[in-house]
C-alpha cells in the first residue's frame, strides 16, 4: 500500500509499506505517484500551480540570485570593466529593477554563457529571494 504525507495541506512525501498506517497526516494512495508538492484537500489531490517567469525583479534580488548561482565574481568582473558602455553604467549603477528584456542584462547573460533557460531560472530564483 503507498501513502502520501500530508503537512499544512502539501505532500510532502509518499510512502511504500506492507501494512496499514494510522496517522493523520497519510492518506492512502493508489500507486506510486509523483505527488510531492501537490496541495490536499477535501479528498483531492491538486498540482502545484509553476509560477510564469518574472517581467522584472528587484536589483537586489539579482544580485542575490547571481550570488546563488555562483556568478558573482563573474558579474563584478564584468560590472567594473572599462569596457562598459554609458548606458550600460547607468544599469549596473541605477537600476532599481532589472527587466527580463533589457539589452544590458542581455550583453551580461551572453558575457557569462547563460542561455534563455538559464536567465528565466535566475528571474524565478530572484522573484522568490
Amino acid at each position: 500500500m503507498y501513502y502520501a504525507q500530508i503537512k499544512d495541506g502539501i505532500v510532502c512525501a509518499v510512502t511504500q509499506t506492507a501494512g496499514p498506517i494510522v496517522a493523520a497526516d497519510m492518506i492512502p494512495i493508489d500507486g506510486l505517484l509523483d505527488i510531492c508538492g501537490y496541495t490536499y484537500a477535501d479528498g483531492q489531490f491538486t498540482a502545484p500551480v509553476v509560477s510564469p517567469i518574472p517581467v522584472s525583479v528587484t536589483a537586489l534580488q539579482g544580485m542575490l540570485a547571481l550570488d546563488a548561482a555562483g556568478l558573482s565574481s563573474q558579474y563584478d568582473a564584468w560590472a567594473t570593466s572599462p569596457d562598459r558602455t554609458f548606458a550600460q553604467r547607468a544599469f549596473i549603477d541605477k537600476a532599481q529593477r532589472w527587466r527580463r528584456d533589457d539589452p544590458t542584462l542581455q550583453a551580461a547573460a551572453t558575457a557569462f554563457g547563460l542561455t534563455s533557460e538559464n536567465l528565466d531560472q535566475l528571474f524565478v530564483v530572484a522573484a522568490g529571494l
